[in-house]
């Protein structure tokens, strides 16, 4: 149902923007420079597939709630 469709998206937008915090904060406390590239590299993905199920939704988040001007973390 429609209704099951929007708890799904919902459901993976949340867990691919806390993928993408996850993975920004991690970058800061790796002192390894190959674990370190390989987070940054994976970093982008993650990010863009929270934007993308964020816009799919029956009611699309704004692009600037999904691409804010700075990132923090």
């Amino acid at each position: 149902s429609a209704d099951d469709e929007r708890a799904v998206l919902t459901t993976l937008r949340q867990m691919e923007e806390r993928l993408a915090a996850t993975h920004l904060a991690a970058i800061g406390d790796l002192t390894d420079t190959t674990d370190a590239s390989l987070v940054a590299s994976a970093l982008p993905v993650v990010s863009q597939h929270a934007v993308v199920l964020g816009r799919i939704g029956a009611t699309p988040a704004p692009i600037e709630e999904l691409v804010p001007a700075l990132q923090t973390t």
